[in-house]
């Protein structure tokens, strides 16, 4: 008995240990349910001494028991290494590899100190996106006939306000991952509010977590966001040089989250695969609340990552010229309530750069 307690005594320290040295992991304070929202079945109920917090060893979340494998492949490597406690996310290999999140502890190692004091580890809420856009159909044959937005049974009307689009207009593949984000003023000042400083800090924490999305070029996805919120950041995962072919579906470039056992092995080709990725750009996009989100990106990377609002295609596509076609017929009313109205978007004053990795 005396020896039992002792080993325990020993793993515990030897764990608080590890978790000094793990920069990417996530504090139980500020997570109360699981991370893995878009597949848990009970992503709701809080934890508690009866459904314990768990640490996925490879991006640092906090999962519950249910959304963790144990010995699971190391998404890092060619499949030989093993893992102890890894989250479905990270089996599905929707995270980024060596290349980033060496960068990132690398980033968060020089800032430690003022990040830690900011207690900028606390959690963002990430946004579902699905392939393609229910208001637009030429962006729903970038992915499969079995994609979800392409069924006949699509909204009709499309949103004034809360509705996120991103089309990859680069000629090279992209992932991207979406955070509504919650800021804590008592854990900031109004200047560090404004110069977007603690927003850049918080993010470092979240660009090594799933779910990330691989997006072919010319093709687009879409989500719908919270109410209430008001600022985005937007993360971008670019460079990949490995080759890929051309004509890869939405679901072809994506491993879905595994809900039983996970297989050790992908499909997805290097070339889309997250993590082969070499650099991530991260961008806040403000004044969200009352609008839509409508992005393109047109390359590049950095500060030179072109990310800018979507203008609409056509005289119709855009509001400011529909208010001027007041007298057409009813019908014609009735197709622009389906189409998006991108007088609602953002302006591109609302997207800031925060950082990079990426270097020229």
């Amino acid at each position: 008995r005396p020896k039992m307690l002792i080993a325990k005594l020993l793993r515990t320290v030897k764990a608080k240990e590890e978790e000094e040295k793990l920069y990417l992991w996530e504090k139980d304070e500020f997570v109360n349910c699981c991370r893995g929202q878009f597949y848990c079945s009970q992503k709701d109920v809080e934890f508690s001494p009866f459904r314990r917090r768990h640490h996925c060893r490879y991006c640092g979340g906090i999962f519950c028991d249910s959304c963790l494998r144990s010995e699971a492949t190391n998404p890092s490597n060619d499949g030989t290494t093993f893992i102890e406690s890894c989250c479905l996310g990270c089996i599905a290999g929707r995270t980024p590899g060596s290349h980033i999140r060496q960068y990132i502890e690398g980033k968060i190692m020089s800032q430690s100190t003022e990040a830690n004091a900011l207690d900028c580890r606390a959690p963002a809420t990430t946004v579902f996106l699905q392939p393609g856009c229910p208001f637009d159909t030429k962006l729903l044959n970038f992915s499969s006939s079995s994609s979800p937005t392409s069924s006949s049974s699509a909204v009709t009307n499309a949103p004034r306000s809360g509705f996120f689009e991103f089309i990859n207009k680069s000629d090279s593949f992209c992932c991207i991952k979406v955070l509504h984000r919650y800021i804590n003023p008592n854990h900031m000042s109004e200047k560090k509010v404004a110069d977007g400083e603690m927003i850049g800090f918080s993010v470092l924490w979240e660009v090594c977590r799933p779910l990330y999305v691989s997006l072919p070029p010319q093709a687009a996805v879409h989500g719908y966001l919270s109410e209430g919120v008001d600022d985005l950041v937007v993360l971008l995962l670019h460079v990949n040089t490995n080759p890929v072919e051309k004509n890869i579906t939405f679901e072809q470039a994506n491993t879905p989250v595994p809900t039983e056992s996970p297989s050790t092995s992908s499909t997805v080709p290097k070339g889309c695969q997250v993590g082969e990725f070499r650099h991530y750009t991260a961008f806040q996009v403000r004044h969200v609340a009352g609008h839509n989100v409508l992005l393109k990106f047109k390359g590049g990377g950095g500060a030179a990552c072109e990310v800018e609002p979507r203008m609409g295609s056509s005289v119709k596509r855009v509001g400011v010229f529909a208010k001027l076609l007041s007298s057409s017929s009813k019908k014609e009313k009735e197709e622009d309530s389906s189409s998006l109205d991108f007088s609602t978007n953002i302006s591109a004053g609302d997207i800031q750069y925060l950082h990079s990795s990426f270097r020229y």
